[in-house]
């Protein structure tokens, strides 16, 4: 029998070798303004989605990060001079498991929380990737069950 994955998600960026830490100032911190702006509008976009699933907590909690995103990057000065790969990194980050995201965020504001807003931004978006973790959790176990269930029937024909 195959194994069962419990998500697509995964913990590591399939594109950037390294660690988070040299991705985050090689990357991130090269156009701080713009790699927030990004982010917001992917936690929005994945918002939307989860609001056409009809999952309105997770919804919620995504256009709360996107907000707590926004204002990160109103702390920065406007950026012109960014490329397609800063979206490219945003994309794989977001696409991590929630505890995965929520890790990269607390180096984030390791390496990135000069202040006291900032540190209490990533705080709360640290706080938001957690609950929805747990929010999707019942989720992902009841997927589990269905495509195991389907195995075993099509096992047993």
């Amino acid at each position: 029998m195959e194994e069962i994955k419990s998500s697509y998600h995964k913990n590591y960026l399939p594109s950037y070798p390294g660690s988070f830490e040299d991705i985050i100032k090689d990357k991130i911190l090269l156009h701080p303004w713009v790699s927030f702006k990004l982010f917001s509008e992917k936690f929005l976009k994945d918002a939307k989605k989860d609001w056409e699933r009809g999952r309105k907590l997770l919804e919620r909690d995504w256009k709360s990060i996107s907000e707590l995103c926004s204002k990160l990057g109103e702390l920065y000065v406007d950026q012109d001079n960014w490329d397609s790969e800063d979206a490219q990194l945003v994309e794989e980050v977001v696409n991590m498991d929630y505890q995965s995201v929520a890790w990269f965020f607390a180096l984030l504001k390791d390496i990135v929380g000069e202040n006291n807003s900032q540190k209490v931004y990533f705080d709360k978006i640290i706080w938001y990737l957690n609950h929805l973790w747990r929010l999707s959790e019942n989720h992902t176990i009841i997927i589990k069950k269905e495509i195991s269930d389907i195995l075993h029937e099509w096992e047993n024909k």
